[in-house]
């Protein structure tokens, strides 16, 4: 019988080096098996950290150049700008990019395409956008169509993330059978950075797509911020910065003067920051100033339903039971779920005021 190869360990074969085995100690036989490692340096260690994030960044390279372009303007963003921009061209010329814009489409994260919002306006200016609804549907109490569970009114909630607090508990209050809600909300937005998002063109393809016709609208947290205008930058605050915030806002009221189409826009609270509240008080006197010359406008104030008794921040403030409750967020900001119910309530009585949303509820209930 031939002997059996050193490599052959099929069960009943005795092995060549069993004899020697026995005179290695078990742990000599555990280290016997294996090479020893050498540990890695710590400048390989390093390295291959930097390497690693560096395939990362050009793989990633357009999320790179967004959070890049959405810093503060100043030095510190066009210097982060310029090398993120460089890097994303390396990663396009070498198409390591295409995992991440091939994710993006299939998430449907593909940047919308912009509206030439002024040559829009103009044409509204110009009464191209007619209203095409029979005078003998229109309500003679209100100057808007009648509501009727076949044909509800279009509701469009849009704005900041504070819009996010807010949509549930006005959505609530909307009668389901009445309405139809429209929840459109973006974190970290506002009408200073159209190069993070730009909401005119946003709701300029809204309009045309949804044609709501009860908006909206919440602004102003993330709006305190330099301005970008032809190249310069507009200190926050200052006299040009005004000018050119107001002329914003004012593009956004012009888009939505539609035919058969009010705007409710939200005046913010006081914050507990106090240098941040001055701040929004700064920029909610700008939205009254806008309106007050645009009657399908009207400003609402929350710090009716969210200020103390002072008018200054209140963190909390008695429920329906007396029972105080927190209003605010730990940011002392954004709204807890009763500063949200609070606050959707004076936004409601708007929008259903003017739209005779509790005629309506009743009518449709006497007829079954």
């Amino acid at each position: 019988m031939a002997e059996p190869q050193p490599h052959d360990r099929r069960p009943g074969r005795d092995r060549p080096h069993a004899a020697r085995s026995s005179r290695t100690s078990p742990r000599a036989r555990t280290r016997e098996g294996f090479r020893k490692r050498r540990p890695f340096r710590s400048d390989q260690t390093v390295g291959a950290a930097l390497l690693a994030l560096l395939v990362a960044c050009l793989l990633g390279s357009q999320s790179l150049v967004n959070l890049a372009a959405h810093q503060p303007f100043g030095a510190q963003r066009s210097v982060a700008l310029a090398l993120a921009n460089a890097l994303d061209r390396v990663a396009d010329g070498l198409s390591l990019d295409r995992p991440a814009k091939f994710v993006e489409q299939l998430t449907g994260r593909v940047p919308e395409d912009r509206v030439d919002v002024e040559a829009l306006l103009q044409q509204q200016a110009l009464g191209v956008t007619d209203d095409t609804t029979d005078p003998l549907d229109i309500n003679p109490a209100t100057g808007l169509r009648y509501l009727s569970t076949a044909e509800p009114l279009r509701v469009l909630l849009a704005g900041d993330s504070m819009m996010n607090d807010l949509g549930p508990s006005l959505t609530e209050l909307a009668p389901v059978t009445l309405t139809s809600i429209e929840l459109d909300y973006r974190v970290s937005s506002g009408l200073s950075r159209p190069d993070f998002f730009d909401w005119p063109s946003h709701l300029a393809q809204v309009l045309d797509a949804e044609q709501p016709e009860a908006v909206v609208l919440v602004f102003g947290p993330n709006d305190f911020q330099n301005l970008e205008v032809d190249g310069k930058i507009l200190e926050a605050g200052s006299a040009p910065w005004l000018t050119e915030y107001r002329r914003r806002v004012g593009v956004v009221m012009d888009l939505l003067h539609r035919p058969g189409v009010t705007v409710t826009w939200a005046a913010l609270p006081a914050m507990r920051d106090p240098e941040f509240s001055a701040s929004m008080a700064t920029v909610s006197g700008v939205y009254r100033n806008e309106a007050a010359s645009r009657p399908w406008v009207r400003v609402v104030e929350l710090g009716s339903a969210l200020n103390g008794p002072d008018g200054g921040y209140a963190a909390t403030l008695p429920g329906s039971d007396g029972t105080p409750a927190a209003l605010r967020q730990g940011d002392g900001i954004h709204l807890s779920r009763a500063g949200a119910d609070r606050a959707a309530v004076v936004l409601w009585d708007d929008v259903s005021e003017r739209w005779a949303v509790a005629d309506a509820a009743a009518e449709a209930a006497a007829n079954g």
